[in-house]
């Protein structure tokens, strides 16, 4: 939001535009969902509503797994302009895509780019944001502004931003910026859809009712259309229903390294989302386990022989 609030800024400082911004949160906050709807017009802005399908120019997908969740493409415009970071290649991520987008894409005549944003984010010394990276992109391919120009005016604001936190985080931005401009490629969109991939359920069919017709639709992203009627009359809630929500944003993975484990049980103890569990068993039990299924013998005198250990 900080990157599109200074899209904005340059925006009307730097061109005859006017300029109308709208963001619409997720309240799970870090790595959910924050829609941006940014307007740019010749003319004052009065819109009070949402851009809405087939009226997006251009959009952009910060997270990769918001593919598998949303339909990304039903705001696009014929000839708009879609940009999604992934570590995928170029050259290899068009079979990433469902049949639905690559049909979308073909019929819009949409130009699609990609950038490798967490990569840069990293070698230029940015750890895991990628605003920057995706405001720079945005810059480069959308035209409103001389690239050249641009990428001044975005330094710029990038150095107003970030000056108080010193100018290791300044330099940093702006290191990411000219690696963006370096990565950024564009998509050669083939002539038919390929994929075999749909889009899936938020939920199984197996799940409450009320998760399918309420909750599932709220992790869809379509809350907004959902009627009065399907909510329950006084105002109580069914509990247990975020058991469903899997939202699966990490970018990586801690892994258990079993041979400097020393058992001490804190790290289940400590992690805020119970998602660590540790189990001692008897060896027997892991012969059909799959290869990848990490265990090493327990040790201690208050185990029994052939007791093994797993953290998960």
């Amino acid at each position: 939001m900080g990157a599109n609030k200074n899209t904005i800024k340059i925006m009307g400082e730097e061109t005859e535009l006017y300029g109308q911004g709208y963001f619409v949160y997720d309240s799970k906050k870090a790595g959910a969902a924050t829609i941006s709807h940014l307007r740019f017009s010749t003319k004052p802005i009065h819109s009070p509503y949402l851009i809405g399908d087939n009226e997006a120019n251009f959009i952009g997908c910060h997270q990769p797994v918001f593919l598998e969740r949303y339909e990304m493409l039903e705001s696009a415009a014929e000839g708009a302009v879609f940009l999604l970071n992934t570590p995928v290649a170029p050259d290899k991520v068009w079979d990433l895509l469902t049949r639905k987008m690559q049909q979308q894409i073909i019929d819009k005549k949409i130009e699609f780019y990609v950038i490798d944003a967490i990569t840069i984010a990293k070698a230029t010394g940015m750890g895991s944001r990628i605003n920057t990276i995706m405001q720079t992109c945005f810059f480069a391919i959308s035209g409103v502004l001389p690239r050249d120009l641009a990428i001044e005016k975005i330094k710029s604001a990038a150095e107003k931003s970030y000056s108080k936190k010193g100018l290791d985080v300044v330099e940093a931005n702006w290191k990411a910026i000219d690696e963006t401009v370096a990565n950024l490629h564009r998509v050669k969109v083939p002539s038919a859809a390929s994929s075999v991939l749909k889009m899936h359920d938020a939920v199984p069919t197996y799940a409450p009712i009320f998760v399918r017709n309420v909750t599932a639709e709220i992790m869809a992203g379509r809350g907004n259309e959902l009627p009065v009627s399907v909510f329950p009359n006084d105002g109580t809630w069914p509990t247990g229903t975020s058991m469903w929500d899997k939202r699966n944003l990490a970018m990586e993975i801690p892994v258990w390294d079993e041979e400097l484990c020393i058992y001490c049980g804190k790290c289940p103890f400590v992690c805020p989302h119970s998602a660590i569990r540790a189990k001692v068993f008897p060896v027997g039990l892991t012969k059909d386990a799959p290869p990848t299924f990490k265990h090493i013998q327990v040790k201690g005198k208050e185990f029994e022989q052939g007791m093994h250990i797993s953290y998960q």
